[in-house]
């Protein structure tokens, strides 16, 4: 059988993968900035509901650089909906309002 990109039971979150399944902060915050509201409701309303189930499943997995690459996307994915909630909650739009655009922040630390 071959490899899933996510781990067992998170196989119906895969459609947002290349999208939204991205390694930096950087890249998360390009991805919602250059993002149609649609794509962003859309990622929303499939992920936040089974955040508990992927956030339990995360407390199990041993973090690292030499995390499995499937665990690390589900991981990934649960960091976007950090960048798009405020987008859907708060400010109706991509962008933040009244606020800095991403491209003047600087990241001074990432992820392993």
């Amino acid at each position: 059988m071959a490899a899933t990109p996510l781990p067992d039971g998170f196989q119906d979150l895969e459609a947002f993968l290349t999208r939204w399944a991205l390694p930096t902060t950087v890249a998360r915050m390009q991805a919602r900035d250059t993002a149609e509201m649609r794509d962003i409701q859309a990622l929303y309303n499939a992920v936040v509901p089974r955040l508990p189930m992927a956030l339990e499943y995360l407390q199990g997995v041993s973090y690292g650089a030499d995390m499995p690459q499937a665990d690390r996307k589900l991981l990934e994915l649960c960091l976007a909906i950090a960048e798009v909630a405020p987008a859907v909650e708060w400010y109706g739009q991509p962008q933040v309002i009244d606020g800095y655009a991403g491209s003047v922040l600087t990241i001074t630390s990432e992820l392993p």
